[in-house]
């Protein structure tokens, strides 16, 4: 705990003033986490990962201050010099995602957060929904996992910012939303359960707009 709390405080001090400092043209810094190796055989990426999301992206900003623009912006850097190596790609979902949606749907529209991690989203399903593959289907499941999470934390108190983010990966993938529906409609009735009634209008009401763009009803 206490070398994770110095750890923190090191990257909450230094790698914003880390990034500033770096030009187009340098490498980007402890690129050697991002090898293509799983993570059990670099686990200071995954730790790395985390302390960048609890240190960074773990506050609800509707406008996020210039350091969250700085880190999500060197995600989306290593994602796409790593979009090939799909070993990478799965650990910054799996340590990242949840979160990198988490700003995006608080973050106002005009900020720059908001499109670093559109661009982030759309890459990741994009990947996840490209001629199929075994490695494609992981990703895919990997990222339906994250979404998972993003709804069990949301969905509950912000549930038209949850449905407006649906809305927005509808356009990049009708099918990649068809495939989690079932996903997003349990995650309702969990919600209706926790709350003691049949039906909530407003979750509903949601679904059903998700569903007519679906063409689902």
């Amino acid at each position: 705990m206490y070398i994770a709390r110095c750890l923190r405080e090191l990257i909450s001090l230094y790698f914003p003033k880390i990034l500033v400092g770096i030009k187009s043209s340098d490498e980007l810094p402890l690129l050697k986490f991002f090898e293509e190796k799983p993570d059990n055989e670099i686990p200071e990426r995954a730790l790395f990962l985390e302390l960048l999301v609890s240190t960074f992206l773990n506050k609800r900003q509707r406008t996020p201050d210039s350091s969250v623009a700085q880190v999500l912006e060197y995600i989306n850097n290593i994602i796409k010099i790593s979009r090939n190596n799909k070993l990478v790609i799965l650990s910054i979902i799996r340590h990242s995602l949840m979160r990198i949606c988490s700003v995006s749907i608080f973050c106002e529209e005009t900020n720059i957060c908001k499109r670093i991690t559109n661009e982030i989203i759309n890459t990741f399903i994009n990947l996840s929904v490209s001629p199929s593959s075994q490695s494609n289907e992981e990703i895919k499941n990997e990222v339906m996992s994250s979404l998972n999470t993003f709804c069990e934390e949301h969905l509950a108190f912000s549930s038209k910012l949850v449905f407006e983010f649906f809305d927005h990966v509808i356009t990049i993938s009708p099918d990649f939303v068809t495939c989690f529906l079932p996903k997003l409609v349990a995650h309702i009735e969990k919600v209706e359960w926790k709350r003691g009634i049949g039906s909530d209008y407003t979750l509903r009401k949601g679904l059903e707009k998700i569903q007519k763009k679906l063409g689902k009803i």
